[in-house]
């Protein structure tokens, strides 16, 4: 299915009220890694992993929305430099991806297109929110550097 005709199956839960960690999966390669979980009300979970490197600039972008009913929506985007070395041969390095108990569709794309998608979000403006609410996280001191001295 092209990008452009594709819509997530499941809506995602606002990032408000969501819980913050490191990802420290994506320490390899020197990048820093955010993680924000949301759980919805009455069902369903939203994660989003947002990873940069020194620049700052977005090179790993994971979420997955399941709706707690069988339906789920994954996005994932890999942008780090010399990555289609790193995945197997014809793999897309930026995809999205819906699975319902009525089938699955599948769209894939360029990592800019992808991250720059009206109907996905777009992935750079969750990114972005991402690191600002989750910025203690990505201090290499993280909530530490927010404790008095002693």
């Amino acid at each position: 299915m092209p990008l452009s005709r594709f819509r997530p199956a499941v809506d995602a839960i606002p990032e408000s009220g969501g819980q913050c960690e490191e990802a420290p999966e994506y320490a390899t390669g020197g990048l820093r890694g955010v993680r924000l979980r949301v759980t919805g009300v009455p069902a369903g979970i939203r994660s989003v992993d947002v990873a940069i490197d020194s620049s700052r600039a977005v090179r790993r972008y994971f979420e997955i929305r399941n709706d707690g009913q069988g339906s789920e929506t994954i996005i994932s985007i890999d942008s780090r430099p010399g990555a289609e070395r790193l995945v197997r041969p014809g793999a897309p390095l930026a995809s999205a991806f819906n699975g319902t108990p009525l089938g699955n569709e599948v769209t894939d794309g360029s990592p800019g297109g992808v991250l720059r998608a009206p109907s996905l979000g777009p992935p750079t403006a969750v990114a972005a929110r991402l690191l600002h609410q989750c910025a203690a996280w990505l201090d290499p001191w993280g909530l530490i550097a927010r404790l008095p001295d002693s």
